[in-house]
């Protein structure tokens, strides 16, 4: 299933009970919006339910809202989302909203200088990939939900759009990647992966105790990654890695 508009926006949800786009069988289900996406509107969900993988493509943002479900079926689909401006999962009046897979890999990927929220109010999580790997690209990102990410044994990683924005673990600041480590307690998995090598930013870590807060749910695993510098490396935990 393909539903592609060549201008302006996608919506479901709207003054209806409920609007699903659902396919049965495991071929690949698409939404393509030349403008924003916006899956639950006006108090009723949205949902989107592929028996294989689903892709979802904005030239704008990319919301999904009012206990929306994007979920890819089978043990190995996927969920891969690209904006152009910012992706958000949120509850205006209802809470649940999550992207999920039975395994497969999820991949959000914002714009450059946007934002990834997760703050849809699911107390499963936000972004549920039961076991595959999770990958957050985002200039800013904002984990409000506990937990926010859940991946079960798989990875989790988080880095930027824009190679040359700073990785700030510990102070949230204007123009950077900034994390607290009560958001870095957010995440559950194997292990919690920070920047890539394609980042020049660079890494600081600004604050005391990094990586003690639930720890545990990723395995007390912290791997900061840059093509830059680290600074100040104070992180607590049974096991880090600094490339």
């Amino acid at each position: 299933i393909t539903i592609t508009t060549t201008s302006g926006d996608i919506v479901t949800g709207g003054n209806q009970v409920a609007v699903i786009v659902s396919s049965t069988d495991s071929s690949v289900v698409t939404l393509h919006a030349a403008g924003n996406l916006t899956l639950g509107t006006a108090g009723a969900a949205g949902s989107l339910v592929g028996g294989g993988p689903v892709v979802l493509m904005a030239g704008g943002n990319i919301t999904v809202d009012e206990g929306t479900t994007v979920q890819a079926g089978g043990g190995g689909g996927g969920v891969t989302v690209t904006a152009g401006g910012n992706i958000t999962l949120q509850h205006t009046a209802n809470v649940g909203a999550a992207f999920v897979t039975n395994g497969g890999a999820i991949t959000l990927t914002t714009g450059a200088g946007g934002t990834f929220t997760a703050g849809s109010g699911n107390s499963a999580g936000d972004v549920q990939s039961n076991g595959g790997n999770i990958t957050i690209n985002a200039d800013l990102v904002t984990l409000l939900d506990a937990p926010s990410l859940v991946a079960g044994a798989g990875l989790v990683d988080i880095t930027t759009v824009t190679p040359t924005v700073v990785i700030n673990l510990g102070t949230v600041a204007a123009g950077e990647l900034g994390l607290t480590d009560a958001e870095l307690g957010k995440v559950t998995a194997s292990l919690l992966r920070i920047g890539s090598m394609a980042n020049s930013g660079g890494i600081q870590v600004t604050a005391t105790g990094v990586g003690s807060t639930n720890a545990a749910n990723y395995g007390n695993t912290l791997s900061l990654i840059t093509g830059g510098s680290i600074t100040k490396a104070m992180i607590t935990g049974d096991r880090k890695s600094v490339v």
